[in-house]
């Protein structure tokens, strides 16, 4: 048997015909030399352990699920300790002349709801 024709098997390190070695992916960048029955025994468990991990995995849904309203900011000395509740005051119009914008307030507001400023607010009513 000639030398060149023949290699040795990675795994069971047996002496194998040329034409009867394989390359088997070891990593990203790296193969084994292994003879045919390795190469079988090898292909065997790498799909095994394949399906094992898809199986393992639950499928990928993309289900809709509505995201709730945000509420309105009350700032930290308006809002209510448990237990009481907020001031009822009568609706008024207000006017931010920052910003140029005109709006109803139900509660006791100090910033204008559109800039976030509260310098230039004037009551109208």
């Amino acid at each position: 048997m000639d030398i060149r024709k023949t290699r040795t098997c990675e795994r069971c390190s047996v002496q194998t015909p040329l034409d009867k070695v394989r390359l088997i992916p070891k990593s990203q960048d790296k193969n084994v030399l292994v003879c045919m029955d390795c190469a079988e025994f090898l292909k065997k468990a790498s799909m095994s352990r394949v399906s094992d991990i898809t199986l393992k995995q639950p499928p990928i849904k993309n289900i809709y699920a509505p995201k709730e309203p945000l509420k309105p900011f009350v700032p930290k000395e308006l809002r209510p300790s448990p237990g009481q509740k907020l001031k009822e005051v009568p609706p008024r119009q207000m006017f931010c002349s920052r910003c140029k914008y005109e709006f109803t307030v139900k509660a006791a507001v100090k910033v204008c709801p559109y800039c976030g400023r509260d310098d230039k607010l004037v009551r109208k009513s």
